[in-house]
């Protein structure tokens, strides 16, 4: 795309100077009196115009190619309201340059020198003060969009989050208000999962494309899928790169991803942290209805399930295997894994 524009660039460049060469040969010749025939000089202003037009648009391309990327680096920092408000603060600094132009008429010879420069001078002191006042402009004009509920929140979901299948009864409590956004190199990573060879992964695989179509049909909140073209950088650079762009809630399961992610200045919703601090606690001393499904791997204990999935181990529960009774919590033990619960009879 860009060598097509370039290329347009170049022969409208090379047909500007011809017209130029041309025009400018029938200038010289009816002003200087030539004693030669008009088209014979506009003729050869024209190759003239041609060779200097050709020579003209390769420099440009060259300099294009190289002033085009840093360009476009420089601006994606910034977003269009950050945009906006540079050039207001240019326009307005430009404007109030203006006020001072009949006093500049009275000073003869460098006046109107004068005045360049003072809009040059002011145009950059106003883009300057914008610039760093944008922050407090924003919020002067974000009740405005509140109003008109224009303002959106980003989720950008992940692979793992959504092979994890609890997204979807996030979701469904009606928490959060926003549009979902799907990173395309997500759903490649969750076709090529879905059509792996090993059993594991592509039952996996199947059960985050279920999970998107169970999200998609409830309708909660719309879902949009966006592309990009930085086919360089891993799954996770694009997920940072589009939670960026968006200033969105990236959410994930991923544990090295939630600490890169922070790392970079994104907020990040990992769903393993959410549902372990919306875990039941329990204390020592407090007694639990609890049902034994399963030996321990100690002589007589029997193992127990909250319904959050902590683990309570029984001391001689074993001969209560198939049944619920009552426990009265002796101790707790945290590990890397989660939760244990130790307990007995009461």
């Amino acid at each position: 795309m860009e060598n097509k524009v370039l290329s347009v660039l170049k022969v409208f460049v090379i047909i500007l100077f011809t017209i130029s060469g041309v025009s400018l040969g029938y200038i010289f010749s009816d002003y200087y009196k030539l004693p030669y025939n008009n088209n014979i000089i506009a003729i050869l202003g024209g190759f003239a115009g041609i060779l200097v037009g050709a020579l003209i648009a390769i420099y440009l391309a060259k300099f294009l190619r190289w002033f085009l990327p840093t360009i476009d680096q420089l601006f994606s920092n910034f977003s269009i309201p950050d945009l906006l408000i540079f050039f207001f603060g240019v326009f307005v600094g430009a404007s109030i340059s203006l006020l001072f132009f009949p006093f500049l008429q009275l000073i003869p010879v460098v006046g109107e020198y004068l005045k360049a420069l003072l809009i040059i001078v002011f145009s950059l002191l106003g883009a300057y003060i914008s610039g760093k006042k944008r922050d407090e402009i924003k919020k002067i004009l974000t009740p405005i969009k509140s109003d008109k509920k224009s303002v959106y929140k980003h989720y950008i979901i992940d692979t793992s989050a959504i092979i994890d299948g609890r997204i979807n009864e996030f979701l469904q409590t009606g928490i959060l208000e926003g549009i979902i956004v799907i990173p395309g190199v997500v759903l490649s990573e969750l076709q090529k999962i879905a059509d792996s060879t090993d059993y594991l992964k592509r039952a996996r695989g199947r059960r985050g494309l279920d999970t998107l179509d169970t999200v998609k049909e409830s309708k909660i909140l719309p879902i949009e899928v966006v592309e990009t073209k930085k086919a360089l950088l891993s799954v996770d650079e694009v997920l940072v790169e589009i939670a960026r762009q968006f200033k969105g809630i990236l959410i994930t399961n991923d544990y090295n991803l939630t600490r890169i992610g922070r790392l970079k200045g994104i907020k990040v919703l990992n769903l393993s942290e959410l549902s372990y601090a919306l875990r039941l606690q329990v204390l020592p001393g407090e007694d639990l209805n609890v049902a034994i499904i399963r030996e321990g791997k100690e002589q007589a204990q029997g193992i127990g399930y909250l319904d959050d999935g902590t683990m309570i181990v029984v001391e001689d529960g074993k001969k209560y295997l198939g049944r619920s009774i009552e426990v009265t919590v002796s101790s707790i033990l945290q590990t890397s894994s989660g939760k244990m619960i130790f307990a007995k009879p009461k």
